[in-house]
C-alpha cells in the first residue's frame, strides 16, 4: 500500500506523466490511512476474525479504486493508474475498468459496492424521489458514499448539467439524509446603459 501510494505520488506529482487535468495532486500519509480504514471496515463487514489476515489485502485492493482512482478526472489517467495498481497488486482483480458496483438497500443503510451508507429517517423532498441514480454514476456514487459514512469531505467535480447536483439529491435520498443545497446567487446585473 506504501509502495502503490508513493508510486502514484512520484509518476503523477513528480514526474507528472499523467494526471494532469485537475492538477495540483498530492497523496500522502492521509490517503493511506483512509485505505487502511476502508479496508478495515470492508473486512470486518465481511469475515470474522480468523480470516482477517487473508481478507486483508483482498479488501485493500476492493476498496482502493474509490480512494485513489475516483480523484483522477479521465478515463486515460484511471487507466494509467490502474495499471500502477496492478504492478503492486498483481493478485487483484483488474481496478479499471470494473463493472458498476452493485447497489442494496437493506434496513438501516445502503450499500453501495464497497460502501455502507447509514440510513436516517428523513423524507426526502418531492423533487428526489423522482430522481433516478444511473448505472454511470455507481462508481462516483460509492466512492462518494465510502466518504460520506466516514464524515470526510465529498467534491463533486466536472462540467455543467453533468449530474453531479443529481448525484448528491440521489445519494441524500437513498440515505434518508436531508440534503441543504447552497446555491450561489447570480450575477449582478449591469446597470442599464445610456
Amino acid at each position: 500500500m506504501v509502495a502503490f501510494n508513493e508510486a502514484l505520488a512520484e509518476a503523477v506529482v513528480r514526474s507528472r506523466s499523467f494526471g494532469r487535468f485537475g492538477a495540483p495532486w498530492e497523496f500522502n500519509l492521509r490517503d493511506l490511512l483512509r485505505w487502511c480504514q476502508l479496508a478495515e471496515a470492508a473486512v470486518a463487514a465481511e469475515a470474522g476474525e480468523g480470516t482477517r489476515a487473508r481478507a486483508l489485502p483482498a479488501a485493500a485492493a476492493a476498496v482502493a479504486p474509490a480512494l485513489y482512482l475516483h480523484r483522477l478526472r479521465s478515463e486515460g489517467d484511471r487507466a494509467a493508474a490502474a495499471r500502477l495498481f496492478a504492478l503492486h497488486f498483481p493478485d487483484a482483480p483488474p481496478a479499471h475498468p470494473r463493472p458498476a458496483p452493485a447497489l442494496r438497500l437493506g434496513d438501516g443503510c445502503v450499500a453501495i459496492g464497497c460502501a455502507l451508507l447509514p440510513r436516517g429517517d428523513a423524507a426526502p423532498p418531492a423533487a428526489a424521489r423522482r430522481l433516478q441514480l444511473l448505472r454511470g454514476q455507481l462508481r462516483a456514487a460509492e466512492a462518494a458514499a465510502c466518504a460520506l459514512a466516514r464524515g470526510w469531505m465529498v467534491q463533486l467535480v466536472g462540467p455543467a448539467a453533468c449530474g453531479k447536483t443529481s448525484l448528491a439529491r440521489a445519494l441524500a435520498a437513498l440515505a434518508g439524509a436531508t440534503l441543504v443545497e447552497v446555491r450561489r446567487p447570480p450575477p449582478p446585473r449591469a446597470p442599464a446603459g445610456r
